[in-house]
């Protein structure tokens, strides 16, 4: 599928389910940026340990467009049903946080989830902000000046989130930030020249994920990738995606599409980081022309000491929209088969 036309409008990524990015073979990259290995190529298929299909009120999962992990629990936001599910790692203790609504704690048009700790915050862009829920409670709420369905996170009472400006690709916002006060804005990262207004604002979007003392934003309309630490906003290690056979077939195949300025594949459908390591979900788009579409492979990239591709998770479905990552298992809405699969890492050789 191509993204045509209205590039400057917020993008939803879930609405683009199964059409993920295919970085340019002019996407900027910096010297000394990580990179793959032939070993670390290897495909390792997961198995599927279970799975859930419905709520305890025999309801469907609708549209999940964010999973975390948190403290023995997964955390689901389903934007069309308007909250958020929790359950353990058996899909039991089952419970749900916020409502459909414009009132306080209620959800209009939910877009982005984070978990710290007993705290969730949920990115609301119907209102542009973010609620905040302490043990399922609603506590409070806080404007922002951006909101879209690209990851966010918190970092104390500062939020980050995804924003394309001339210059840069994140703002940090504070709680008790006052709607129309741009100065007390944080405005970083570096972004990359397309050649053009519109895609500039569309092709360096990016997820932002974070460690300890790191950012990783993670774009989804290109091959940047980069990271920066926290507090300072320095960039300190780049990664190329073009060095994994993987994204060069996928390049491959965009290559010999027509080209139009106004549109673009999608590539990176969701990103996570879990123990010093950032997971990115992709697709495979060679066989797309036959049917043989996929968004069902997850890259494994260490951290540290400098970005490189770790291993190459096969999830068992044909199209997963987003997942999670626990320090035993993945956890991944199963678009095809309508579910949210438990899967079993691969056994080490």
């Amino acid at each position: 599928m191509l993204i045509m036309d209205d590039l400057l409008e917020v993008l939803d990524r879930r609405s683009l389910i199964g059409f993920l990015l295919l970085s340019p073979v002019w996407a900027l990259l910096f010297g000394g940026c990580g990179h793959a290995t032939d070993s670390s190529e290897k495909m390792l298929k997961c198995e599927l340990v279970s799975y859930i299909k419905s709520y305890p009120d025999s309801s469907f999962f609708s549209q999940v467009s964010t999973m975390q992990y948190q403290d023995g629990k997964i955390y689901v936001l389903d934007e069309a049903r308007r909250d958020v599910a929790t359950m353990n790692l058996e899909f039991s203790d089952f419970s749900l946080i916020g409502k459909p609504g414009e009132g306080p704690g209620e959800l209009a048009r939910p877009v982005g989830l984070y978990v710290e700790k007993d705290t969730v915050y949920i990115l609301d862009g119907g209102t542009v902000s973010v609620k905040k829920y302490v043990n399922s409670e609603f506590i409070s709420s806080f404007s922002v000046p951006a909101a879209n369905s690209y990851r966010f996170f918190m970092n104390k009472d500062t939020a980050f989130l995804s924003s394309v400006t001339d210059s840069t690709f994140y703002m940090k916002s504070a709680e008790n930030w006052q709607r129309g006060d741009l100065s007390a804005l944080v405005f970083a990262g570096d972004v990359h020249d397309f050649g053009d207004v519109k895609r500039n604002a569309s092709l360096n979007q990016r997820h932002l994920v974070r460690d300890d003392t790191s950012l990783y934003g993670i774009a989804s309309s290109s091959s940047l990738l980069g990271k920066y630490d926290l507090l300072s906003n320095r960039q300190e290690g780049t990664f190329d995606l073009t060095s994994i056979s993987l994204m060069k077939e996928n390049l491959a195949y965009e290559k010999s599409q027509p080209y139009d300025p106004r549109s673009y594949y999608v590539f990176i459908s969701d990103v996570y980081t879990m123990n010093g390591k950032l997971y990115l979900l992709c697709a495979e788009l060679k066989d797309r022309d036959k049917g043989g579409f996929r968004v069902n492979k997850i890259l494994s990239l260490k951290t540290e000491p400098k970005l490189q591709l770790d291993a190459i998770y096969v999830l068992p479905g044909k199209i997963y929209t987003s997942f999670c990552v626990t320090p035993d298992y993945i956890f991944a809405t199963n678009y095809s088969n309508e579910r949210i699969e438990k899967l079993a890492f691969p056994v080490p050789d």
